[in-house]
């Protein structure tokens, strides 16, 4: 059997090597760089921005009705997001895994193989952290030094030893025969180049993923519904010197965090490697439950006003992606009500010259359950309707969890790959 895996980002990386394992020949096809190296590599996320292939081009976003569309990161190439994000890794509450609709396997077995391929460590926090970590709080949120993906001076990407993509390509859209994948037409810089395989696998991202299905006419009226993020708030802190963490310093800005009843308080210790970025900290306020849901679909053709919208859709290419944040006026509420709280804090604290909120959402991206499991797709992470093609990334995360979306996002392709491998009898994994 031949699999070709679309993304080799933590979930891609971590479905070729449980395939490749099992005797499974891969193809892993990648968009972005393949290494890790530079500013990739680096603790400082901010280093990371340097990078623009390592990021997907022209994307932008609508983050709320009535704001116009934006730039919105997402990681590319090698590593994927977890090559670009602050590196705040956490499994978020263990008791709602055992919710997940749809699952049978052992859930407490899946999250120990991922604490094994991607292990997190803390790190000491700046002078502007130490004084949050020191200071009197009132406010009933617990601090902590904040779980990182980090070792040795780097990002710790252990997931991704070994493995490299087989094909540097741009996925256009599946091939498709009836209701089945038969393959993936890629783009290799500017030609066209068909990969056949029996099985396909999208482990490209909670919008890349359901972008591609749609573009390659595969919809079963799930896919790209529910998109969800975590909105959050920025909170500026200006300090005094003896507070401000040294030039020449390489540290992650996320050191510290806080966390009370859904709120989640994110201690970045400066906001540059230069002399104003050291002069200023910053406090990200992150809703980390919120009822607010969006989706990403395909925009019209705007061609023949009569033409079926299923029709029109599947032929414009167009991106449309809407989280709609604090659609729910309880999540406006809730976010609004903890931002002006840790601003007053903050501002107490000894060594904070004045702290802000900033206007607008924060810079969180947590993309995720855009191909939800149990409803868009099956316990193997299958498109319901459709035969040779499955998600197993954050777009299949069956709702937004409580966490930030990395190990879970590894917990679910754990156990649906382990589930696909189950049904497709191969290797150790066949049925009794």
């Amino acid at each position: 059997m031949k699999v070709a895996v679309v993304g080799a980002g933590a979930a891609g990386c971590l479905v070729t090597r449980r395939l490749r394992a099992a005797g499974v020949e891969v193809e892993l096809i990648e968009a972005g760089p393949s290494s890790i190296s530079g500013g990739s590599a680096s603790l400082d996320w901010l280093d990371v921005q340097a990078e623009p292939d390592r990021r997907w081009p022209d994307l932008r976003v609508t983050k709320a009705d009535g704001l116009e569309p934006e730039p919105y990161l997402t990681g590319r190439g090698l590593g994927g997001g977890s090559s670009i994000n602050g590196m705040v890794a956490t499994l978020g509450p263990l008791d709602a895994y055992a919710e997940w609709p749809a699952v049978n396997a052992d859930i407490e077995a899946a999250i120990e193989r991922v604490r094994l391929v991607a292990p997190t460590t803390t790190v000491d926090p700046g002078p502007f952290g130490a004084s949050v970590l020191g200071s009197p709080n009132s406010t009933g949120f617990s601090l902590a030094p904040a779980p990182l993906l980090a070792a040795h001076g780097q990002r710790s990407l252990s997931l991704i030893d070994g493995i490299e993509p087989t094909l540097r390509a741009t996925a256009s859209r599946l091939i498709v025969d009836g209701q089945r994948a038969v393959g993936v037409e890629c783009d290799v810089k500017g030609s066209t180049q068909l990969v056949e395989a029996d099985h396909t696998i999208l482990c490209g991202g909670a919008i890349q993923t359901p972008a591609l299905l749609l573009r390659s006419g595969v919809d079963n009226g799930e896919v790209g519904r529910g998109l969800a993020d975590h909105p959050s708030r920025v909170i500026t802190i200006e300090l005094a010197a003896d507070r401000q963490l040294p030039l020449g310093t390489i540290a992650p800005p996320i050191t510290t965090i806080g966390r009370r009843d859904g709120i989640e308080l994110l201690f970045m210790d400066h906001t540059g490697s230069d002399r104003e970025g050291r002069q200023t900290a910053a406090c990200l306020v992150v809703l980390m439950r919120p009822e607010s849901t969006g989706s990403v679909s395909l925009g019209r053709s705007g061609e023949d006003e009569d033409e079926d919208e299923t029709d029109a859709t599947q032929r414009s290419g167009e991106l449309d992606v809407h989280f709609r944040l604090l659609g729910d006026g309880d999540d406006q509420a809730r976010l609004d009500g903890a931002t002006g709280e840790a601003a007053t804090w903050l501002s107490e604290i000894d060594g904070v010259d004045s702290a802000s909120i900033q206007p607008g959402f924060g810079p969180v991206s947590h993309a995720a359950a855009s191909c939800r499991l149990g409803t868009c797709l099956d316990p193997s992470g299958a498109v319901a309707g459709w035969e040779g093609i499955s998600v197993m990334d954050s777009a299949a995360l069956p709702g937004l969890p409580e966490a930030h979306p990395m190990l879970p996002t590894l917990v679910v392709t754990e156990v649906i790959s382990a589930e696909w491998l189950r049904r497709h009898r191969v290797g150790n994994h066949r049925r009794s």
